[in-house]
């Protein structure tokens, strides 16, 4: 790297810039003695000069650019997400940024990036299959004044998940920074989360994401599905049998999932561990549940909920049951989906 090339990280909120390395000129230790590397045209002639510095390296990224967009590249932050994802380096540097970029790589990538929109305290779940060495970079803006007060930067992160053990592999979380990226050495299903945390700053944040290797798309993580059944009438202070069945209509594995079945307005309930439901599969468990003594309408509320890639996914299904005075039976239980 030149001597006369400014470092990183900022000086007033230590954020990791610059973001990329290009062309510029050959190291030289004087940098009052620059030596000159890169050649241009001079718009004023036909011959060329010598040149060094931001003034030949910001054209080679510039122009970089415009060719991976005419190559189908469209949008801006997965631009430069992809731009930062293909570079030489996976850690950043002081000096270099995320890496020298490699525009061969570059190009043999374009078709892997994802440009979305994240509300805030919300998380997007995508995945793929990773083959060795994989990596992901997540890039986006930093906001300008909002509501005419100043700036203020989403605090974005990236996760990597082990698609089929829900163990986390590698993270890149820092809320100062507008440009994460995570790598793993893996070989197998690999779950990306993006996530909006706060503070708050600007909702749906815009966001471009770029990966090593194809096939990576959207998921929509577990979907819990539940169903309840029980006996039609019993009397007061009778128990009786709930059963529950909790079923994943969703595309990836929920984990650890729990069920909760208690009445309303009650703060307590009995719970449940009901395992790991994998994408269209089914667990099922039974409460023995004691009727109250009053008379009267009564609703049971089952909540089921599992912790899966770094986000909660839960579901509360209400059941009406209804207690009847004597000589008919006393309490009533009315399944539900």
């Amino acid at each position: 790297m030149a001597g006369y090339s400014s470092r990183g990280p900022t000086l007033k909120f230590g954020r990791k810039k610059p973001d990329i390395a290009a062309p510029g000129g050959r190291f030289d230790p004087l940098p009052v003695n620059p030596v000159y590397g890169i050649y241009s045209a001079d718009f004023a002639s036909g011959g060329f000069v010598q040149m060094c510095g931001t003034s030949m390296a910001a054209p080679h990224i510039a122009g970089a650019a415009a060719l991976l967009r005419s190559a189908g590249v469209q949008d801006p932050l997965a631009l430069k997400a992809l731009l930062l994802n293909t570079t030489d380096l996976l850690n950043w540097l002081d000096d270099q940024g995320w890496g020298y970029a490699n525009l061969a790589r570059t190009f043999g990538q374009r078709s892997n990036t994802i440009a979305a929109t994240l509300p805030f305290n919300r998380v997007w779940l995508y995945k793929g299959v990773a083959n060795g060495l994989f990596y992901s970079t997540l890039a986006w803006n930093r906001a300008g004044l909002v509501s005419g007060v100043g700036s203020c930067l989403s605090d974005l992160n990236l996760f990597l998940y082990d698609g089929s053990s829900g163990a986390l592999l590698s993270s890149s979380a820092s809320s100062i920074d507008n440009v994460q990226k995570a790598y793993v050495t893996s070989n197998g299903t690999v779950v990306v989360n993006v996530s909006n945390e706060g503070p708050y700053c600007r909702s749906p944040e815009a966001f471009g994401l770029a990966f090593s290797q194809a096939g990576f798309a959207a998921a929509s993580g577990p979907t819990l599905n539940v169903s309840c059944t029980g006996p039609a009438t019993v009397i007061p202070s009778a128990q009786f049998t709930v059963s529950c069945t909790i079923t994943n209509t969703g595309d990836l594995p929920a984990f650890s999932v729990s069920g909760s079945l208690g009445y309303v307005g009650s703060t307590s309930s009995s719970a449940q561990g009901f395992g790991t439901i994998t994408p269209s599969g089914f667990s099922a468990g039974s409460w023995l549940v004691t009727a109250p003594a009053s008379i009267g309408s009564f609703s049971l509320n089952l909540a089921a909920a599992s912790t899966s890639f770094g986000a909660l996914y839960s579901l509360r299904v209400p059941s009406r049951s209804t207690c009847l005075r004597p000589p008919t039976p006393l309490f009533r239980f009315q399944g539900h989906n």
